[in-house]
């Protein structure tokens, strides 16, 4: 059983409009214009940064993790744990800079959005909750849910170009050439944009390939985005021999296969485990896709031989 299923994408409403402005208004613009916090940014691209602040379980902002988990067990049926606190992304730049007509051609990343699964990112990420590697069934979900947008009108209520938003494309982990390599997508023209409506979740397969969307130059319109924010939650569930589903958090802070550590220096989440542990089940064929270092292939090639 997949849950859910690689080419779907179910949306739910997890948090109201009004709940969804207590978060910007009550925890992050406060985080954020205290001076505490450090923007993440990426050597390959400079101009694009993001600051990541945790929403602290229980207490006022509970609502945050009670919407998501009744959002999940609507969804499919199923009851998730919250054990750690989740990070939310806040761009407070968010306008047309962030468009990009390059990656619509090339490998390029384009506005600091990688095309990635979570493969690698699960082995991770599970060492920052209460479990081990062989208490997971192996099947994850994964969902991102906007509490911030560019604009006051939502893709549903006619922002047809809403420019925050999730690309899902229509290839698998599993995909592989003519020659029987695996492949991961080249380039945007692949995906297909599923756009935000605030305090929606959207939930997919985590092992497609997916990314956050890059408008190209000609959809990016700043006079109908003029709050030039984004804000959202990127989350994985895995499935527990169990039966339940355990959420973790996006621990890495950043969507680039190649990073293989935790960005520690703008992580302020207390839960926080710094760089992973343990060794991964990746084959060397797998940290190819994923773009790692040959020095890396040889090592897992070794640990799975």
């Amino acid at each position: 059983e997949q849950l859910p299923p690689l080419s779907s994408a179910p949306r739910a409403k997890a948090i109201s409009r009004e709940l969804s402005n207590k978060l910007e208004d009550e925890l992050l613009l406060p985080r954020i214009n205290s001076g505490e916090l450090t923007k993440t940014v990426r050597d390959e691209l400079p101009n694009h940064g993001w600051y990541r602040i945790p929403v602290p379980r229980g207490g006022d902002f509970e609502f945050f993790y009670e919407g998501v988990r009744d959002a999940f067990n609507r969804t499919f049926r199923r009851e998730l744990e919250t054990p750690v606190d989740l990070d939310i992304f806040y761009i407070d730049d968010f306008d047309s800079h962030w468009s990009s007509d390059e990656t619509y051609a090339s490998s390029y990343p384009g506005a600091a959005y990688w095309i990635h699964n979570d493969c690698s990112n699960f082995r991770i990420c599970y060492e920052e909750t209460p479990y081990k590697g062989e208490d997971f069934t192996g099947n994850g979900v994964a969902f991102v849910l906007p509490v911030a947008l560019p604009s006051k009108v939502d893709f549903r209520d006619g922002h047809d170009m809403m420019p925050a938003g999730l690309e899902l494309y229509n290839i698998s982990h599993g995909h592989r050439d003519e020659a029987g390599d695996l492949q991961k997508p080249w380039n945007r023209q692949w995906m297909d944009v599923y756009r935000y409506n605030l305090g929606e979740i959207i939930f997919f397969n985590a092992f497609r390939w997916h990314s956050g969307h890059v408008p190209r130059a000609s959809e990016f319109l700043d006079k109908d985005n003029p709050d030039h924010k984004r804000a959202e939650t990127v989350g994985f569930a895995a499935e527990l021999k169990t039966g339940k589903w355990v959420l973790f958090r996006m621990c890495k802070g950043s969507t680039d296969d190649k990073a293989k550590e935790k960005i520690l220096d703008t992580d302020v989440n207390l839960s926080s485990t710094g760089a992973a542990t343990e060794n991964y089940v990746l084959s060397a064929e797998e940290a190819m896709l994923h773009e790692l270092s040959a020095e890396s292939c040889a090592m897992m090639s070794q640990q799975t031989s």
